[in-house]
């Protein structure tokens, strides 16, 4: 005689190999790679690691030594550099201003980057020679922005799509 799977074991045998399958999912980020586990003790310190040195920014060519268009973005310089600062490109558009990215330089040249917008005269896109950022990076500054550009604390939900787990 044939003993039949009760159902009750049979759907709760699914749900957990449905569980093992989402979970496998949710550890990798929307553009496929792996999450990090990183040690930032801000959104600020994020961005300079991924985006700034990480993109070449900080190179000596660049925001580095060279300091292009008076800006310095090697750590502990460029923050000062970047928030509530006029650009040199045109001294009434800030080069971060805190709670509009539409009022940041440096928002509009990494998004024209990213999403290919019109800068009309103010330059162009970031960064040069360098693969723009993702949507996911570029929606992380824009949180920061749009949170008032903290230097100190981290703004929900931007270490993660900056590829950080946790």
């Amino acid at each position: 005689m044939r003993l039949m799977p009760k159902p009750r074991f049979a759907l709760l045998a699914l749900t957990a190999i449905g569980s093992l399958f989402l979970a496998a999912c949710g550890s990798e980020s929307n553009s496929g790679t792996a999450l990090k586990d990183c040690n930032y003790a801000s959104t600020y310190d994020a961005i300079q690691a991924t985006i700034f040195e990480a993109k070449g920014c900080t190179a000596s060519t660049c925001h580095g030594d060279a300091m292009l268009g008076g800006l310095d973005l090697r750590a502990g310089a460029s923050f000062d550099d970047l928030v509530r600062q006029p650009s040199t490109i045109d001294p009434s558009i800030a080069r971060v201003f805190p709670g509009d990215q539409g009022l940041s330089l440096l928002y509009l040249k990494l998004e024209a980057g990213t999403e290919g917008t019109d800068l009309g005269g103010l330059g162009q896109a970031m960064p040069i020679d360098e693969e723009p950022l993702s949507v996911d990076q570029l929606a992380a500054m824009r949180l920061w922005i749009r949170a008032g550009a903290p230097s100190d604390s981290i703004v929900g939900g931007t270490l993660e799509l900056l590829g950080c787990a946790g």
